[in-house]
């Protein structure tokens, strides 16, 4: 279990004992213990803690539910995702070995192969995902099987439970460059796992900034809160920030200091013996900016691709085209970018650790910001405290749409017994499918039966039936 638990942080030993694929541990069905164990701590305790509303009904099983039908997806088709990359492994063996005279570029027989793998698979995996997660927010195809992990209104370790369905056919082409320079199947399916593993702790508001150290290398809350907040292009990181960093793709969480006359005071011009001053409140806007106003897994997984066929093929009369014309001006619109961004090596200090520079100011003043420099600015989520000026500054009328939108979908269910319903059908639909996932290789294997089978396809039909009924309880 504490082998688990440390693999939440990537904290594996480097050493890989595995002879196949089979024998590679699955990281992530091994954690769903842990990833309920921490949701329900933040939920008791993070909550008390930040003394701010973490959690809503609504959205959580969203969250999980999205988890659960991404899950039942894939699961068929995760061994067929690494076929490409095994291929690509073995075809070029032989290229390797005439070329390089080893199984890795540029390696000879005598290194140690079991740092060097962890290395590179821990390096190589983390750079892959960072390409592919930014591509996936600059181009609209990519887009619409990624924009499933930024629909929820709120930022919480439920949240990072929403994936996409889409998405695992799309991501292992960036990895096939690893396979290339001779990292072993084996390797790239342990770190891929911990690499998505690693990135659940992460979704969280109750953990502010960390010691500047762990800021500066890893991927942290703090970090990734920014990549959540609309628009979110910028900290597209697994694992390691540095890529962000190195990349101009970097953008830092700063405790936003204020005076009485709301300007920011400079560290090296503050008055010591005054209390430190009060930070202006933080209003924690996270998900589309056009927020989904559906609870069905589904629809959110096609969410985008339907809003570009309604914008894209809307006639003056107010009906959608379905001409020829039409969808190859959605095709032509699919493929292009969402967002223009150039690959660039960042040089400027400034821009590098913005964050870091600011904070090492703070640490200066060791005793006046003990107490801040780990903790968030206070969050406002009522929308009943839009009004009160004395306490909060001014909100801009995207903060005011937000908070009005979060706050009817925190009203939960139209009554109790949708409420029960809904709570009710959700626990048996997610037992089900955690059988039904932990059967799956017993179930067709050589000594599965044929009944067992059509009862595993049907109890799965049954699940995303379920899950569309969970979602449309309002």
């Amino acid at each position: 279990m504490i082998k688990n638990l440390l693999a939440l942080f990537y904290l594996v030993p480097i050493q890989a004992p595995f002879t196949s694929l089979s024998s590679v541990p699955d990281y992530i069905g091994e954690s769903i213990p842990f990833f309920f164990l921490l949701i329900f701590l933040e939920f008791a305790f993070g909550t008390q803690a930040k003394n701010v509303t973490l959690y809503s009904m609504k959205d959580s099983i969203m969250s999980i539910s999205l988890g659960i039908f991404q899950q039942l997806v894939t699961m068929w088709i995760k061994n067929l995702l690494i076929i490409p990359y095994i291929l690509t492994y073995n075809y070029t063996h032989y290229w390797r070995e005439t070329f390089f005279g080893g199984q890795m570029i540029g390696v000879k027989e005598e290194m140690n192969y079991d740092i060097l793998y962890f290395i590179i698979g821990f390096l190589g995996c983390d750079l892959g995902y960072y390409f592919f997660h930014r591509y996936s927010h600059e181009f609209h195809l990519l887009w619409s099987t990624h924009s499933v992990h930024h629909s929820g209104n709120r930022y919480n370790l439920a949240t990072a439970l929403r994936q996409g369905a889409i998405q695992p056919f799309f991501s292992w082409l960036v990895y096939l460059p690893l396979a290339v320079i001779g990292l072993p199947p084996i390797h790239f399916v342990r770190h891929s796992r911990l690499n998505t593993v690693y990135q659940f702790w992460i979704h969280t508001e109750a953990v502010g900034r960390l010691p500047l150290i762990i800021e500066l290398i890893m991927n942290t809350p703090s970090h990734h809160r920014m990549h959540h907040s609309p628009p979110g292009n910028c900290n597209y990181a697994g694992v390691l920030i540095i890529w962000d960093r190195i990349f101009g793709t970097f953008s830092s969480e700063l405790p936003h200091q204020v005076s009485d006359t709301n300007k920011p005071d400079k560290p090296n011009n503050l008055n010591l013996q005054q209390k430190p001053p009060q930070r202006h409140p933080r209003v924690s806007i996270y998900g589309w900016a056009r927020p989904l106003d559906s609870f069905n897994p589904l629809y959110a997984n096609i969410c985008h691709l339907i809003r570009l066929l309604e914008c894209n093929t809307t006639t003056s009369s107010g009906k959608i085209s379905y001409d020829l014309s039409s969808f190859q001006r959605l095709i032509s619109i699919i493929c292009k970018r969402r967002v223009k961004s150039e690959v660039y090596i960042e040089s400027s200090l400034h821009k590098l650790v913005p964050d870091i520079l600011q904070q090492w100011k703070l640490y200066r003043h060791w005793d006046a910001y003990w107490h801040q420099l780990f903790q968030l600015p206070p969050s406002v989520t009522d929308s009943s405290l839009i009004t009160d000026n004395k306490k909060l500054t001014p909100f801009s009328s995207r903060e005011v749409e937000f908070l009005l939108h979060r706050s009817q979908q925190d009203n939960g269910f139209k009554s109790k017994t949708n409420a029960i319903t809904a709570i009710f059908l959700f626990a048996i639909t997610l037992a089900a499918s955690l059988f039904l996932l932990d059967q799956l290789d017993s179930t067709f294997s050589e000594n599965g039966s044929l009944l067992e089978k059509i009862l595993f396809v049907a109890g799965t039909l049954t699940c995303f039936y379920s899950l569309h009924v969970i979602g449309s309880i309002q």
